[in-house]
């Protein structure tokens, strides 16, 4: 039993820290350029485009968060019917590695949604309505 509580806990710790983070940092970005935030070469250019990224790393930690959880959540609970013991923390160590690709992942679709944005020099691109 108290397997399935830790799996619960520790695998629910990530998405829900993730969430969280989205929430706060869309309420109150940083707004000193390489401050607390998404922190990335490109993200510190100028003032734009690193409220844009802090923007961008909100949103989609926020909606990574609350799929991650549910998912997560889930997962754990079929887990915790299938398996028990180690077998049950080995399962949740799985789960969690899922995670932590996500999370790392979101990196490279924050740069791709900033590159879509700003140039190299950290200019906004015209808008095409193509």
């Amino acid at each position: 039993m108290l397997e399935v509580i830790y799996s619960f806990f520790f695998g629910g710790s990530l998405p829900l820290l993730m969430l969280f983070t989205g929430i706060i940092f869309e309420k109150n970005p940083s707004e000193d350029v390489g401050g607390i935030g998404y922190n990335t070469s490109f993200s510190r250019i100028n003032n734009d485009t690193w409220k844009t990224a802090q923007e961008i790393m909100s949103r989609l930690w926020k909606k990574l968060g609350l799929v991650m959880l549910a998912v997560s959540l889930m997962l754990l609970l079929i887990f915790s019917f299938i398996f028990s013991g180690d077998s049950l923390l080995l399962a949740m160590t799985g789960v969690i590695m899922l995670q932590v690709i996500a999370m790392l992942g979101s990196i490279f679709l924050i740069e791709r949604e900033h590159r879509k944005i700003f140039d190299d020099e950290g200019e906004r691109r015209e808008k095409t309505n193509d």
